[in-house]
């Protein structure tokens, strides 16, 4: 049951749902990961997906929304093609999503931190041009903020 579809993807009612109302964004492209989306697809996915928990917020009147995306088997992803899951939330609907926090120990965030922070941030870098391991990630993005809108309409 196909609810949206445009030039790059479509929306569908989860054929197993996990709550009413559980939608799954599509990719029309097939992509077995994130990383294989360019910046384009993955800005228009998670843009649709947006649209689509305001959806469930207006029209089943959710009381909040998962959106998740299982990047690869290890992580739970089913199908070859990547999915974004908007799961609808409501109140005792006793769908297990939570994990417990552990305490980390502090040595090993320490060097976790130097492994990832030189590789976790090319926003509005080329693939092929890694970040200067002394430039910040930018604090803003440029552009219209239309989450502002959506938040304006939570209930």
């Amino acid at each position: 049951m196909k609810v949206y579809e445009d030039a790059l993807c479509y929306v569908e009612l989860a054929k197993k749902p996990v709550t009413e109302g559980h939608l799954q964004v599509y990719p029309k492209k097939e992509v077995k990961s994130l990383e294989e989306m360019d910046d384009e697809l993955v800005q228009h996915l998670f843009f649709v997906a947006s649209y689509c928990a305001t959806g469930l917020f207006e029209g089943l009147k959710a009381q909040g929304t998962n959106i998740i995306i299982n990047n690869g088997k290890n992580a739970g992803q089913k199908e070859d093609n990547i999915c974004v899951d908007v799961i609808a939330r409501f109140e005792k609907d006793e769908l297990p999503i939570l994990w417990e926090p552990k305490q980390g120990d502090q040595a090993k965030l320490e060097e976790t931190f130097k492994q990832v922070k030189g590789e976790a941030f090319y926003v509005n870098k080329s693939p092929d041009k890694k970040q200067n391991k002394e430039e910040k990630p930018p604090e803003k993005i440029d552009g219209d903020n239309y989450m502002i809108e959506h938040l304006n309409k939570l209930p």
